[in-house]
Parts: C-alpha cells; structure tokens; sequence
C-alpha cells in the first residue's frame, strides 16, 4: 500500500523515544510516508522543540531522558489540549494507562512496534486533523456572520444549521474519551485473557470497572441531550411528593462513586431528618449536573451545603476550579466554559447548566450563579419554597 497518496496533507511530526535504535526506525518510516520529522530522545528538548515547532502529531514512549513521556505529554496538553498524540509503551501497566487516557492521548501502540500499524494510527489523526481544520474555520465563519449581525432570512436558516454544528460537534467531541478508554482498556483486558494471564486479575477488575465508567459518563451525555430537547418542546412532566433530604443526598452520592475517589467532597446539611416536597427525579437532575460540573471544571474539591430559613430552602454548590468565565453565557444551549475546540480544559457538551436552569423555572426555584469567596471556583446557589406547588 502506498501511504504517501492516502496523506492528503504534509504533517509535521515530532518523535521522542530513548532507545536510539528504534528511534531510527520510526524515524525512517515516518519520512517515507513523505512527513516532517523531528526526533529527539530528551524528555525536556522534546518540550523545547514542540514550543518552537508545534507540531501537527507527537509519538513519544513513556520512558524519556530528563523528563518522562507521561510529564512531556502533561505539559503539551497544557499548551494544546486538542493535541494529536500517540504513545507507543514498553509494557502496558494499569495506572500508566489509565494516566494518558485521562490525559486525552488519541492512540496507543505497543511495542514491538509494526510499520503498518504506525502508518494507520497516523492516517487516522490525519483524518481528525481536516476534520478539526474545517470545524474551525466553520467556527470563524459563524463569528465573522455574528459580528455582521445581519437580519434576514438567510442568517435566522444559518443561526439554527450552526446550532446543529455545535451540538453534533460538542456531542461527538465528548464521546471520544470514554470511547477510547472502552476500545483501550477492553482490547488490553481481552489480549490478557486470551493468554490466560489470570495473575493480573486485580489489574483487569480495574480496568473493567474503567469501561464500565466510560459506559456510564456516554449514556449520561446521551441522556443530558435528550432532556435538554425535552425542556425545550415541553414534554418534560413532574411528579410532585414528598422527600427526605438526607435519602435524596445519598442516592445523588452512590452515583458519584468513581470521581470522589479523586476530590474531595465536603458535605453539610443542616437538618438531615427535613422533609419537602418536589420532583424527586428533577430535582436529583439538578444537583446532579451541579456536582458533574464541579467535578469536571474544579480541581477536587466541591463544597456541598443544604439549608433552610423562613419556609424555604437554599442549596449551595462550590468547587475550587477557574469560576466562571462569561456569567451571561453559562445557561445557553450547548455553552461550554472554554467553547474553542482547541483551549478546552474540561469534558462537558454544554447541557448541564441549561437543563439546571429549565428545570428550576419549572419547579419555581430561583438560581444564582456567582464565584465562591471560599474555595475560589464556581458557585451556584438553588432556592425555593419547601413546598412546591405543581402548575
């Protein structure tokens, strides 16, 4: 197979590996592929030479002089977290794996290293790579129409296919880490199985319970996108009873298992034993998506409080991330804490705040969002009457 005709454009790519053998060889078969290459097998020139050259694909190994592939690739996704990057690993430990998945690394090889299988990791970030060009100079269009602000027929028509874009992108953008720790950690589950390799099995329950996460954050998505096409066309119906705030606190909680492994959560209820009445389903949709964003913008520590005063009850959410950038924004359709593709920090596809907000004009609560004097990050306080009378 000739690869040069399937590249439809001249990548630039940097190499780091240690070992001084193999480096050649990828280096040889990446230039025959009719790429720009760098190489290097320091961790800290490696650095250097992606600030200088910024290249389109990083391939690295985990082990590097000076610095490590795992801290070189921490440090890019700092500059770019939308980086095309591939790992190629010596051997595949559970903890170094489920690092550079979080760290959002597209592909993985394992040695030894095959031409054919770098050659299609490499065609397939290429593919991405147009694919990521023509969203955003989608992207500069629509801002440059917006800036224009023209009124006709024709920009309404334009408004409504971008918000399509939007969705389609935010929504497929999101679905891609979970899915590669699906693809990632079943074929490394599957390829120890297979050898019968049964002395890792504390390794494989890890990884499984790491799938069945990413099975759980992707029907979540689904299921935020679908309540949020419910809040707009009205369909979404209530079921008012009575509830306890200690049990509603715990069921939210349970579903929150995997990230409190990982943040620290601080919860205060001033009357555990309070009883009120409201949509137990709906209001656990809202204090969920306040929490899923805490955990996703905050940096692992969210503050959880409950109180009540004179007939009504407040719930406070705070977490000690960046706050908000654009207030006036935060409760649009799809909005995102950073909506470029290439400066995006955290997951989310910009549904949580607006069905927090929908749901709160439904149940007659208010909501205020604000930055938390204590832990710095966001803050967003949920109030209404603890009896909550149906329309």
């Amino acid at each position: 197979m000739d690869y040069k005709e399937l590249i439809s454009t001249k990548l630039t790519i940097l190499i780091c590996e240690e070992n001084e053998r193999i480096l050649k060889r990828i280096t040889l078969w990446v230039k025959a592929m009719g790429e720009k290459v760098y190489t290097t097998s320091n961790g800290v020139e490696a650095l250097e030479i992606y600030k200088n050259q910024k290249p389109d694909i990083v391939i690295t190994a985990t082990s590097l002089k000076n610095m490590s592939g795992i801290e070189l690739l921490d440090k890019v996704f700092e500059i770019n977290k939308e980086q095309a990057t591939i790992v190629v690993f010596d051997t595949i430990e559970h903890d170094t794996f489920k690092t550079v998945i979080n760290l959002g690394v597209d592909k993985f090889i394992s040695k030894p290293i095959e031409a054919k299988t770098l050659y299609k990791v490499i065609l397939d970030l290429e593919k991405e790579k147009v694919w990521r060009d023509e969203f955003l100079q989608l992207q500069k269009d629509i801002t440059k129409n917006e800036i224009e602000k023209r009124e006709s027929v024709q920009f309404h028509s334009d408004e409504i296919n971008r918000l399509k874009d939007s969705m389609l992108t935010v929504f497929t953008h999101e679905l891609k880490t979970p899915l590669n720790a699906i693809v990632n950690f079943s074929k490394h589950v599957h390829k120890h199985l297979s050898k019968e390799e049964f002395s890792k099995r504390d390794q494989l329950l890890q990884e499984i319970e790491e799938i069945q996460y990413s099975g759980t954050v992707m029907t979540n998505l689904i299921a935020n996108v679908m309540d949020a096409y419910k809040l707009r066309d009205g369909s979404i119906v209530l079921n008012i009873e009575e509830l306890e705030i200690k049990t509603l606190c715990q069921n939210i909680m349970t579903k929150f298992s995997y990230e409190l492994k990982t943040n620290e959560l601080e919860l205060n209820i001033e009357d555990p034993s309070l009883l009120f009445k409201s949509d137990s389903v709906q209001f656990e949709k809202i204090i969920s998506n306040l929490l899923s964003n805490s955990f996703k913008y905050g940096k692992g520590k969210v503050l959880v409080s409950f109180t009540t005063s004179n007939g009504a009850f407040s719930c406070c959410v705070a977490d000690n991330g960046d706050g908000f950038l654009e207030k006036d924004k935060s409760f649009d359709l799809f909005e995102q804490a950073s909506s470029d593709e290439m400066t995006r920090t955290a997951q989310g596809t910009g549904v949580g705040l607006f069905i927090i907000k929908e749901l709160c004009e439904i149940l007659g609560y208010n909501i205020e969002i604000k930055n938390s004097e204590i832990l710095g990050g966001a803050k967003v306080i949920i109030s209404g009457p603890l009896e909550v009378i149906q329309n």
